[in-house]
């Protein structure tokens, strides 16, 4: 993966930063928007060969290829993702970036805190740019809408299964390409699920190394995945939005 931007200039910020533009990013056809406040923090967002990154460096790098990451919008409720991390551990990238840039969009205040195995917490205060004609920018390139009903569900940040695919299932549904060549990948979707427990509306967020089939294996296994039931409230069958990664590795 290529560094786009230094990452040890990050800098926790305990009180609120000056809103800063989001500013353009064009280079060697990857489409961006940066911004950047004067403690330091930056929020990157690129489209490179058709798929969406948001990224934040790390003041302290964090371990494990995972980092906690708590935020809120405009100071509403927060959500608890895991976000994974660069090889170094200085960078960390949001789980859902189609829906975290157009949270940031639609938001004039991010909350923001990262904790890592073996590091300390790393909170950002950030007072949110007010022009995002660059974010939109970004979105477009990956075909990526500027608006999803689905935003408005709650994310389920501790799913519990009832059932999922086992070993077997996994090893059948292993990209031939990749198995011939032994390659090994890893790819995230995200599913709305419903108070029955199916899943449905599944989408690739990203996958590694892309163009491999780890993607479409990635949504096949998603279908495989049905949470606990659970009451459902109110009209809508919806209950959520779940994340799903897996790591594809030949046994």
């Amino acid at each position: 993966m290529r560094v786009m931007m230094t990452a040890a200039i990050l800098l926790a910020s305990a009180g609120a930063a000056v809103s800063q533009d989001w500013t353009a990013y064009n280079e060697q056809g990857m489409v961006g928007a940066v911004a950047r406040w004067p403690s330091g923090a930056i929020l990157f967002a690129r489209c490179d060969a058709g798929q969406l990154a948001l990224l934040t460096p790390l003041a302290a790098p964090v371990e494990g290829g995972f980092a906690r990451a708590e935020y809120s919008f405009n100071d509403g409720e927060t959500a608890v993702e895991t976000w994974s991390a660069s090889a170094d551990g200085r960078t960390v990238f949001a789980r859902n970036p189609a829906r975290f840039s157009r949270a940031l969009m639609s938001a004039s205040s991010l909350s923001l805190r990262v904790t890592g195995d073996d590091a300390p917490s790393q909170r950002f205060e950030l007072n949110l740019p007010s022009d995002t004609r660059p974010l939109a920018d970004t979105l477009n390139a990956c075909g990526d809408t500027l608006t999803d009903s689905r935003d408005a569900l709650p994310l389920i940040s501790a799913p519990q299964w009832a059932s999922r695919p086992n070993a077997s299932v996994i090893q059948r549904l292993y990209p031939l390409e990749a198995a011939a060549s032994e390659t090994s990948g890893v790819a995230h979707v995200a599913c709305v699920a419903r108070w029955d427990g199916t899943l449905e509306d599944c989408r690739l967020l990203s996958e590694t190394p892309p163009d491999m089939g780890f993607g479409e294996a990635t949504l096949r296994a998603a279908r495989r995945h049905r949470l606990e039931a659970a009451p459902q409230q109110g009209a809508d069958p919806r209950r959520g939005m779940v994340h799903l990664t897996i790591r594809w590795e030949l046994s």
